[in-house]
């Protein structure tokens, strides 16, 4: 595509005009509009809207999985209650369909209430051979959402949501399966952003992608003794940071704290570790406003201490936050 410099440099009325746009656009789909998944965060981190990508940054084995899954059974618990025919789209290069749905069957109060729900499943499922595994590769997974909103059903659907694990399980497409060294591992991830950045506003959606920090090196930590992943830490391609719209760091505090009741004390935090208390670090947030009544939206920068129930539902303590630290007034 030719590169349009107009589209870059605006002047002031230019510029005015596309605010008021964005402003006319949120107020017009905000009953589309996907909470923050957290219980007690959704009004200070704000709402993601159809055709935004966001992204949780973490290493492995810290709740990446988890944390999808809790944000799209948020997604299809509140948008379908203003869009009942809308579906909420769960692709997983990590769980089986049928691993995938033992789990989320915990988070609703029985099983009937399970199967009603507005949910796809996208990957791989019991039986598939390795084969079929490596054909979920993005541009088949771009046919089968197309499948799903066009044909599997008798009327078109809306999606709620598209909930993506994760972007460095994505196999190869077919032309670049040969592709080993590090240089063209960065231009697929870039390539898989992209398409996913695409895919958002292509079915006009919200879209949620998990990506892992690395287990060796680390760039931008919060801290030492807490190692909630920052911006630098997508070193397979600096896409995977720049081109979606938010970012979140996510830190699971049991993976370097495993015995319950150890003190941490890092900058102006102090806090004992529990198995299931995690952090998230808010990175980045595009169309960003802050607001003068509500001087702690949209908090770019902040960390929050969340906890995780017996159903992997997380929810955020203030108290907890205050206690944890120190000489701060103000969480």
């Amino acid at each position: 595509m030719p590169f349009n410099p107009a589209a870059y440099a605006l002047t002031p009325d230019q510029a005015l005009e596309k605010l008021e746009k964005r402003r006319a656009f949120e107020r017009e789909h905000e009953h589309l509009a996907v909470p923050f998944f957290v219980k007690g965060l959704e009004d200070i981190v704000p709402k993601q809207y159809p055709g935004e990508t966001s992204f949780i940054l973490s290493r492995s084995h810290e709740g990446k999985s988890t944390t999808l899954k809790a944000w799209a059974t948020v997604c299809e618990q509140e948008v379908t209650k203003k869009n009942a025919d809308a579906l909420t789209i769960e692709v997983s290069h990590e769980d089986t369909a049928e691993i995938s749905t033992e789990q989320q069957l915990s988070r609703y109060d029985n099983e009937m209430q399970f199967l009603s729900s507005q949910r796809i499943y996208i990957g791989r499922s019991f039986g598939m051979s390795q084969d079929d595994i490596a054909d979920l590769h993005l541009t088949n997974i771009a046919r089968t959402l197309n499948y799903v909103r066009n044909e599997q059903f008798a009327e078109k659907k809306r999606f709620a949501g598209i909930f993506y694990d994760y972007i460095q399980r994505t196999p190869f497409d077919p032309e670049r399966r040969n592709m080993t060294d590090d240089k063209q591992l960065r231009l697929q991830m870039r390539d898989n952003t992209i398409r996913l950045c695409h895919a958002a506003t292509t079915f006009e959606c919200p879209l949620v992608f998990a990506s892992q920090a690395p287990l060796k090196q680390s760039y931008t930590l919060y801290s030492p003794e807490m190692p909630i992943p920052g911006s630098g830490d997508t070193d397979e391609s600096k896409d995977i940071f720049q081109l979606p719209d938010r970012a979140y760091g996510w830190w699971c505090v049991n993976l370097k704290y495993p015995t319950p009741g150890t003190l941490v004390e890092s900058g102006n935090w102090r806090f004992q570790s529990a198995p299931n208390l995690f952090f998230v670090r808010c990175l980045k947030f595009r169309y960003y406003q802050p607001d003068p009544k509500k001087p702690h939206y949209a908090p770019i920068g902040r960390i929050f201490p969340v906890f995780a129930d017996e159903k992997s539902n997380f929810y955020y303590d203030p108290d907890f936050h205050k206690r944890s630290l120190i000489g701060v007034d103000n969480a």
